[in-house]
């Protein structure tokens, strides 16, 4: 959640905060053009972000293990280093570096769209990039709550609400499928869950769903 905060609200302030306080003049004065600043600042977005929050995870996790093994050892557990083995941390950790492309691909539609009102927006980036857009989900909503009026509102809160703001989230690169898979009696130990998790990220399913094509398009954009 913190990483999703971060993303959302650098990429939002990303430009209008360099006009703003004119230090857009400085990057002009660089030997860069516009263009690859813009990209510096969407892969600082989407790629360096979750990158720098796996490496704290790691840390602070690996801190936690040891942690708890040196706390297993004084309360005289037997095996207490039976712990590094059934947290199967190197699992884990392959699973974390396993999403970053695919989240990278699913965050393009919201961190392309915070980005685009960030750099056109004159004043207050938020009320258009977020503000304004759900309010005219609200006003079709109602609207199609009218007798005779029939309007596809679960397909336009999935784009604006869910792909067009919400993709930065951890996670929700998911198919939506998945999210009714998960039985929790089958879920007996640890291994169990980082199994199903390692399954349900496999690169052909996740890759083969044309919503991440999509919206990595729209986001390029």
């Amino acid at each position: 959640m913190v990483l999703a905060f971060v993303v959302f609200f650098y990429s939002l302030g990303s430009l209008y905060d360099d006009r703003r306080d004119r230090s857009v003049l400085f990057w002009k004065s660089l030997p860069v053009s516009d263009v690859q600043t813009v990209l510096s600042k969407a892969a600082w977005a989407l790629l360096l972000a979750p990158l720098i929050a796996i490496v704290i995870g790691v840390l602070v996790g690996l801190a936690l293990w040891l942690i708890a093994i040196v706390g297993a050892s004084i309360a005289g557990v037997p095996s207490p280093w039976a712990l590094a083995t059934h947290s199967h941390p190197f699992s884990l950790l392959w699973l974390l570096l396993k999403t970053v492309p695919m989240s990278l691909l699913w965050a393009l539609p919201t961190v392309g769209w915070l980005m685009f009102c960030s750099a056109w927006a004159t004043s207050k980036p938020f009320l258009w990039a977020v503000l304004f857009p759900l309010l005219a989900c609200v006003m079709l909503s109602i609207l199609s709550a009218m007798p005779g009026i029939s309007l596809p509102i679960g397909w336009i809160w999935y784009i604006v609400g869910y792909r067009g703001l919400l993709s930065a989230l951890p996670g929700t690169w998911s198919p939506r499928a998945v999210s009714g898979n998960l039985d929790s009696s089958a879920m007996q130990n640890p291994s169990d869950l980082v199994q199903w998790a390692l399954q349900h990220t496999d690169s052909a399913r996740v890759y083969g769903n044309p919503d991440i094509w999509i919206g990595a398009a729209i986001g390029v954009a």
